[in-house]
């Protein structure tokens, strides 16, 4: 492989530096901490059960317009990227005027797009789709994932919204048998705080005495849900993605000539 040609290398920069930017505005919404988590008494507790709630609170706002703009710009230089790539084999392979040029591509799944590349590249396509061993399989796989925020943006803009949470764990030392906890499903925040948790201790063995609640998550800043997208952490999916693409150009710029 040669070098690759500048279309492809200045969107994959520029989509670097979109996602640095998003790194730097998070480093500094992030300090100091810009939420605070705390136990307090549920009101619905009753003579039989202790109720309480597990709560994160957010004490600074999010950047949230910064954070939207850099989002989106980040989503569309790489898909552009991905884009560059099938576009560059489709003239190498038919020359400069390929069959069907609005509708080439690089898909979401399947082949649409790829009417104008050989089967080599078709196979390379098919192998970079899809979830990979360490990939989150709460979210689709990374480029279906850039490719469908891409399309959401280009019609409304995509947003950062509060906080994600999933994977909660809260422990209540000392233990009390019969405790329950039920844990938050994963979330945008709404208003200024969030219930992670609600523990129930049953009064007959609990009378007052002083209980340590701790609670370990994973938490953070998500990228909001869209028609055809999760809710999905914002840091974890942007990573996952720049990976993939990083990936996508390795893989089929080793094809071109």
């Amino acid at each position: 492989m040669g070098d690759l040609p500048s279309g492809i290398r200045l969107k994959l920069e520029r989509g670097h530096e979109h996602f640095q930017a998003l790194e730097g505005l998070l480093r500094s919404w992030e300090r100091p901490q810009p939420h605070r988590v705390f136990t307090e008494p549920d009101e619905n507790s009753d003579a039989e059960l202790q109720r309480f709630r597990y709560v994160i609170q957010i004490i600074r706002p999010l950047p949230s317009d910064e954070l939207s703009k850099a989002l989106g710009d980040c989503i569309n230089n790489y898909r552009c990227v991905l884009d560059h790539l099938i576009w560059q084999h489709s003239i190498v392979a038919t020359g400069l005027n390929p069959p069907k040029p609005m509708g080439i591509k690089f898909p979401a799944s399947g082949t649409s797009g790829l009417h104008a590349v050989p089967p080599s590249v078709v196979a390379a396509v098919q192998g970079l789709q899809g979830h990979r061993a360490g990939d989150d399989p709460a979210i689709p796989p990374p480029l279906r994932m850039l490719i469908e925020l891409s399309n959401a943006d280009k019609h409304r803009a995509i947003h950062a919204v509060h906080h994600f949470v999933r994977n909660v764990n809260v422990s209540v030392v000392p233990h009390i048998i019969g405790t329950t906890v039920e844990n938050a499903q994963p979330t945008p925040l709404k208003g200024d705080a969030i219930v992670l948790a609600r523990i129930a201790i049953p009064r007959p063995r609990w009378r007052g005495e002083a209980v340590d609640m701790k609670c370990r998550t994973e938490h953070g800043v998500a990228i909001a849900e869209t028609a055809r997208t999760p809710l999905a952490h914002l840091g974890l999916t942007l990573t996952a993605i720049r990976q993939r693409v990083e990936e996508a150009v390795d893989t089929l710029g080793d094809l071109l000539p």
